[in-house]
């Protein structure tokens, strides 16, 4: 057991020190994430530096452990430009206070974060840890039932 141990801690601190290519996390992993949270039209003509069109996104950094999503920070809304894949852009609070005014739109009141990105993860990581932990448990009450 105190191999398995051992082996552990040895994975969790390679994964939690050692630099990483982007998209081969190990273990460990701590991306920025960002969506589109406000579709602005184009007739308004919110342009970025490059001339395209801007609207508002919501950026947050989201750990995730073997692919999958655990803990999510608090985020920030931010220009937003379509390039497929999307992209944000810092913006000042009060270009994107006037945008919004001018708009009519207004901040949505929660994150507008998927329900995977939110709950999936929790609810995949939180039966694995109390698995692991009942073997855990079941291995240490018969090592302790056979030495007495």
């Amino acid at each position: 057991m105190k191999n398995l141990i051992s082996l552990i801690v040895l994975f969790l601190t390679l994964g939690l020190s050692t630099n990483y290519a982007k998209g081969i996390p190990f273990l460990l992993q701590i991306d920025k994430k960002g969506v589109k949270a406000i579709d602005i039209p184009k007739k308004y003509n919110w342009k970025s530096a490059n001339l395209e069109y801007l609207h508002i996104g919501y950026e947050w950094e989201q750990v995730s452990f073997l692919f999958i999503p655990v803990w999510n920070t608090t985020g920030t809304y931010k220009a937003w430009v379509d390039t497929g894949k999307g992209k944000v852009l810092n913006l000042r609070a009060d270009l994107l206070q006037d945008i919004l005014d001018k708009t009519g739109k207004s901040l949505p009141r929660r994150a507008p974060i998927s329900f995977w990105e939110k709950y999936g993860g929790k609810a995949v990581a939180i039966p694995i840890w109390l698995f692991l932990l009942t073997i855990y448990i079941s291995f240490s009450h018969k090592k302790n039932n056979t030495k007495s």
